[in-house]
């Protein structure tokens, strides 16, 4: 599962009046992936921890560390022993976590950034028919646990499971997680918030823009959420520009 927002920010997340930085007429936004450290993972499973039965509703495949004593001191979760938290990240940092990890998967994200990136200016060209901010910068921070990815709409940051042993969250090609986390960012607040779209209606509608939008550039890419399809119509080639008009109709006709 992807496209799952995230609380995570922090105050280097944020300009230094607190707004977005947004890419210029004629701007090149950046693409930047990196290795997350120890706290920022520990930081990622313990965020994910305490949503478990959201993602229970949601029916998300959860990945977690294959270490016993890790597993033993979250047993009770979440009402846990005074200093339970400070052991499980000493547990986690010495011998769990380990940068050469991640390694395989910024170098997929490296094989991948081409196609990434090609897809920029379209995004930006939607970003202005819609009357919405583009960031200038996308920060890709690799992650092993938790779902599929996560974004902030407000950063352009993204964390994702782009994991070659995984098979890339099992979609095969590791653009394909970038690509729909970036088009969350643009969809996030101006057309799934504003209009009140459901998980599955969000999700369907991504996997419908990256489809339309990108489909010569990742052929492969492909839908996987079924529910919300009824979306589909109202999500194509046809009607990306004016998308935010398209999704007001669907709401109207699929009242909330």
């Amino acid at each position: 599962m992807t496209g799952e927002k995230s609380s995570l920010s922090t105050e280097e997340d944020k300009t230094a009046d607190g707004s977005q930085n947004t890419v210029e007429a004629g701007e090149v936004p950046k693409l930047t992936f990196r290795i997350p450290t120890a706290d920022e993972e520990f930081n990622r499973l313990w965020w994910t921890a305490n949503r478990v039965e959201h993602y229970k509703e949601t029916h998300a495949n959860l990945v977690w560390p294959n270490n016993e004593e890790l597993r033993s001191l979250m047993t009770g979760f979440p009402k846990l022993k005074a200093g339970t938290k400070d052991k499980m990240r000493e547990v986690f940092s010495s011998k769990v976590y380990s940068a050469e990890t991640y390694q395989r998967s910024v170098a997929a994200l490296e094989e991948a950034r081409p196609t990434i990136e090609a897809a920029f200016p379209r995004f930006i060209d939607l970003a202005n028919h819609w009357g919405v901010n583009f960031p200038n910068e996308i920060e890709i921070t690799v992650t092993a646990y938790g779902t599929g990815g996560n974004f902030n709409a407000k950063t352009g940051h993204i964390k994702a499971q782009i994991n070659p042993e995984n098979n890339f969250n099992n979609r095969g090609n590791p653009a394909h997680t970038p690509l729909h986390e970036i088009v969350h960012i643009l969809t996030d607040e101006d057309i799934a918030a504003r209009y009140n779209l459901s998980f599955d209606e969000r999700e369907r509608l991504v996997d419908d823009v990256v489809v339309a939008l990108c489909s010569d550039l990742v052929p492969d890419y492909f839908r996987k959420h079924p529910d919300g399809s009824q979306i589909d119509p109202y999500a194509t080639a046809e009607t990306l520009d004016f998308l935010p008009d398209s999704i007001a109709k669907y709401v109207k006709d699929f009242p909330r």
